[in-house]
């Protein structure tokens, strides 16, 4: 979120302003123009979306420790006000399900541990999601995709996809166990850096192109 990088029409700033200054479209473009890529489709969804397709499919199992299990107990309360559903505590540590309430506490976590404690959160939360989805049948999938795209903003045709959402389902342990989880930009090229009084992830762009091209596509 704190990468300095150039904003079109905007100038230098950080990355997640892309996003605050116009949509998906700068933000997409953004992207595209500081790491050489050609991405066109996106998919979004607010917190309360977030709540509502978590607990839609019976919440998701995520590892926590004890400190993070206080973090969600004590700030899960702004969640629960979103959703108006009744406040639950988790009482647990280790591998604990959580509600999309406590969830989406989890993902904003920057307390405990630093910003890129919190984007891992963040992604264990999204394979969290996508194994809990990868468990269900087909037919409790597709009954269920209607109430839950409700929540999503995207510009895919999500109908051309439904083939690949069947052999997702079939070969279910291949897809999860092969999920890769990477930080880019990576902090062994990049470093902290104040600018004007603000704070800046400075990285080096060129390397990082490269680095997302070996991990998209292998080369």
């Amino acid at each position: 979120r704190d990468t300095y990088v150039e904003v079109p029409d905007y100038g230098k700033t950080k990355i997640n302003h892309s996003y605050a200054y116009g949509k998906e479209s700068l933000a997409i473009k953004t992207i595209n123009k500081n790491f050489g890529l050609n991405i066109t489709d996106y998919a979004t969804i607010d917190f309360s979306g977030l709540i509502h397709i978590i607990n839609s499919i019976g919440g998701i199992d995520v590892e926590i420790t004890e400190e993070e299990k206080n973090y969600i107990n004590n700030r899960s309360k702004e969640a629960y006000e979103i959703s108006k559903n009744e406040y639950e505590k988790v009482i647990n540590t280790g591998v604990v399900k959580l509600t999309g309430e406590q969830a989406l506490t989890h993902s904003r976590n920057r307390t405990v541990g630093n910003d890129f404690t919190r984007a891992s959160r963040q992604r264990a939360v999204l394979e969290a999601l996508i194994s809990r989805f990868s468990s269900l049948g087909i037919q409790d999938i597709l009954s269920l995709s209607d109430d839950l795209l409700k929540e999503v903003k995207t510009n895919i045709n999500v109908n051309k996809y439904i083939p690949v959402l069947i052999s997702i389902v079939i070969n279910k342990t291949e897809y999860t166990n092969n999920i890769i989880s990477k930080q880019i930009p990576a902090t062994k090229y990049s470093q902290d850096k104040m600018i004007k009084g603000i704070y800046y992830f400075a990285t080096d762009l060129n390397v990082a192109k490269q680095d997302f091209y070996e991990t998209l596509y292998d080369k």
